[in-house]
């Protein structure tokens, strides 16, 4: 049976104790319980049993108690035949603080040894191809945003929502959970709380265009209470609209709207994508791109903004706009009103 590598001039039996399955099982659960958002725990809990799946096939293996650094760099080359790079990187990630967490609870070594730490990571963009662009170029928006029939109050719910995508640059997780806020007030700013990820309470300024569709959707719905009511609830006893709600609400509208090809690239994320391309079009700097789109660290946002821009100078004249403060056109029904993703709360702008 192959040996952990461990770092030089430490020996095994000084580091390794004694732990069972059990304990290890135990872990996991505590580890899962100890992430804030429901679809960490999803992620963390799909790579964990992957790994353990793998490694669990392995002949003289237990899955936790004998992993190896030659069992993880094993099964990271056989996520490597399946699937992107960036999803390999999350993964290894995801079992990297696993095993952080059973130090702390002495069933690994405390010395710093993982045996995560000494494999390979791959590159962060040299991942297989995907079809299509990330960001949606301008007809594919405004065909989106004008499929919704707004005269329903469905219709009415799925262009709010879209808009509040593509104009905020909010993910799937987060669009469901804006609240009602300011928006019953028509003489101030259009603030809305909402729940980014790490479930942290955060707050987005609307712009005209998007507010107006959630008053109109509101008031035909007549389900908010007071300003901590969802703006999107849920169904099947949900307080909220489920990220799979939003997922799938996207896809039919895609799927209705644009040919077979096109649709392929729609997705909640790809409308996120999109916000960000837009302002790199407008030559914001990447350091106001992160904050507006909420992300920890820098590189992530350089990812988003390594595509070409595929927006036409159109739609970066209207950006451009309504970032400079002019008054939006009056809201029409969506066969009339070309779409427009306004960005308005960009510090520093």
């Amino acid at each position: 049976m192959n040996e952990p590598l461990l770092p030089k001039g430490v020996e095994r039996s000084s580091v390794v104790p004694t732990s069972t399955a059990g304990d290890w099982e135990q872990a996991r659960a505590a580890f899962l319980a100890s992430r804030r958002s429901r679809e960490t725990r999803r992620a963390y809990a799909a790579a964990l049993d992957s790994f353990a799946a793998h490694a669990g096939g392995i002949p003289g293996r237990r899955a936790w108690p004998d992993v190896t650094t030659v069992d993880v760099a094993s099964w990271r080359d056989a996520m490597l035949a399946e699937r992107r790079h960036a999803t390999v990187r999350h993964r290894l990630a995801a079992l990297a603080a696993f095993f952080k967490f059973a130090a702390r609870r002495r069933l690994y070594p405390t010395s710093g040894f993982s045996p995560v730490e000494d494999v390979e990571r791959p590159p962060a963009q040299a991942g297989r191809a995907i079809a299509g662009p990330k960001g949606l170029l301008t007809e594919h928006v405004r065909a989106l945003l004008a499929n919704p029939d707004p005269e329903t109050l469905r219709g009415a719910r799925d262009r709010a929502l879209l808009l509040a995508l593509a104009h905020c640059g909010l993910r799937r997780a987060e669009v469901g959970t804006i609240q009602w806020g300011q928006l019953g007030q028509a003489t101030l700013t259009p603030v809305v709380p909402y729940r980014r990820k790490g479930m942290v309470e955060d707050t987005r300024t609307l712009d005209a265009v998007t507010a107006s569709a959630i008053r109109r959707y509101a008031r035909s719905s007549k389900h908010i209470v007071d300003e901590r009511s969802y703006v999107f609830p849920g169904g099947h006893g949900r307080a909220h609209l489920s990220p799979d709600g939003v997922y799938k609400i996207v896809r039919r509208h895609a799927e209705a709207a644009l040919s077979q090809v096109d649709a392929r690239s729609v997705h909640p994320h790809a409308l996120r994508h999109t916000a960000a391309q837009l302002l790199q079009a407008l030559e914001i700097s990447p350091q106001v791109i992160q904050n507006y789109l909420r992300h920890a660290n820098l590189q992530t946002t350089q990812v988003y903004l390594g595509e070409q821009p595929r927006q036409d100078a159109e739609m970066a004249a209207l950006i451009g706009r309504t970032l400079a403060g002019d008054e939006p056109a009056a809201e029409q029904p969506a066969a009339e009103q070309p779409s427009r993703i306004s960005v308005t709360e960009v510090p520093g702008v």
